[in-house]
């Protein structure tokens, strides 16, 4: 089966978040596994940049060489069907891919030159625990596409 990993720092996801999390993620079980990966971020007095490169390092350690998206705020704005196309050819080519969640202050630019792709959700900054949601709903409207499912609407 393929597989999508999705690689986050951060705080666990919130127990009313999780259980949407959940729901989107067995709708997609038919389709792709989804591997979560969340990563406990860093206590203690350091600037956003030492902050930014640690948690970066962290990830870094977590990315195999599989096909790697990173969403990031100064990434490309995808609409659903090009997106559904970049994920469903992606994960169809490779039978697996890495999304990674940047931390509160970005992501360090070993990274984004690490990083495939880089996408942005929107031009908007959300809580990383929302865009857990988001990108799983996303995941979910994109295999529904690609599927024919009933789920989007042009």
């Amino acid at each position: 089966m393929n597989k999508i990993n999705i690689i986050c720092v951060g705080k666990k996801t919130s127990s009313q978040l999780e259980s949407l999390i959940k729901e989107y993620q067995k709708r997609l079980r038919p389709y792709v596994e989804i591997n979560w990966q969340i990563l406990s971020g860093f206590e203690g007095k350091m600037s956003p940049d030492e902050l930014k490169n640690l948690e970066s390092n962290k990830i870094l350690t977590k990315l195999n060489s599989k096909f790697t998206i990173l969403l990031d705020e100064t990434g490309d704005e995808l609409d659903n069907n090009q997106l559904s196309e970049l994920i469903y050819n992606k994960v169809s080519q490779n039978s697996e891919i890495n999304i990674v969640i940047g931390g509160s202050y970005g992501v360090s630019e070993e990274l984004k030159n690490k990083s495939n792709e880089i996408l942005s959700l929107s031009r908007l900054v959300f809580p990383h625990q929302l865009v857990r949601l988001l990108i799983i709903e996303q995941l979910y409207r994109s295999y529904s596409i690609a599927n024919n499912l009933p789920y989007h609407h042009e």
